[in-house]
Order: C-alpha cells, then sequence, then structure tokens
C-alpha cells in the first residue's frame, strides 16, 4: 500500500458503487434496447442525453460548487435530482474524501440502482416478445 499513497479502508465502498452504477445501468439498457429495436433513431438521442447528463453529475467535484441558479436554471436542483449522483457520492466519499458513505446515501443509491432495474426488467419482459415477433 506504501507505492498507493492516499488509499484508506474505505476503498472497500468503491466495489458497491460499482455494482449500483452496473444494476443502474442495466436498467435502463433494457428499456433502451427496447426502444432501440422498435425505432432506430434511438441510438442518436441516447448519445445525445448522455453528453447532457455528464455535466449533471458533480464527478470531480462536489454540488456545493455549482451555482443555485444559471442561466436562468435551477443548475444545482437538477443536479441533485439526478439519480447517477448519489452513486458517485458513495464513490467520491469512499475513494476522494476517505470517509464511509452514510447509510442514507447508500440506501438512495441502492434505491434509485433497485428501481432502475425493476422497472427496466418488468418493461422488458413485457415488451421483448413483441419486438421478436414483429415482421
Amino acid at each position: 500500500m506504501i507505492g498507493f499513497g492516499n488509499i484508506s479502508a474505505t476503498v472497500v465502498f468503491l466495489p458497491v458503487a460499482l455494482v449500483l452504477v452496473a444494476v443502474f445501468g442495466l436498467g435502463i439498457g433494457f428499456v433502451v434496447s427496447i426502444f432501440n429495436a422498435r425505432y432506430r433513431d434511438t441510438e442518436h438521442l441516447v448519445g445525445i442525453v448522455l453528453s447532457v447528463t455528464f455535466f449533471l453529475i458533480p464527478i470531480v467535484f462536489t454540488p456545493d460548487l455549482v451555482p443555485e441558479e444559471a442561466y436562468g436554471l435551477p443548475v444545482r436542483r437538477m443536479m441533485e435530482l439526478n439519480p447517477l449522483n448519489a452513486i458517485v457520492a458513495v464513490s467520491r466519499d469512499a475513494v476522494y474524501f476517505l470517509e464511509v458513505p452514510s447509510l442514507s446515501r447508500l440506501a438512495t443509491a441502492a434505491g434509485w440502482a433497485a428501481g432502475s432495474f425493476g422497472l427496466g426488467l418488468l418493461y422488458f419482459r413485457r415488451r421483448s416478445m413483441q419486438i421478436s415477433e414483429e415482421p
């Protein structure tokens, strides 16, 4: 560990955050895959949405550095409502601040991941047979 520098025991929460983001992404992927099979332009829209969403996730900075409003938009509130913000906050606490993420933050991140996965899987199971039966 000497060669790695600033590593703490809180790094054990990094795999937890990675599993949460994978489960969340899988749920979104279920829905997007059905849309993409039906509407071919979905892949282009996903790229645009991902580019915009990237700037609404505070990865290397805390939301406190973002102003409440910018250009008439509630930027900080939009950032707080982003589901990936909770997951990124868990990993930021563990790796950057070297703190154990709070139980409420972990529960929020797990709730978003489970909700995304559950709803995505439900939608996929209902619509996948319809897509496979189309000519």
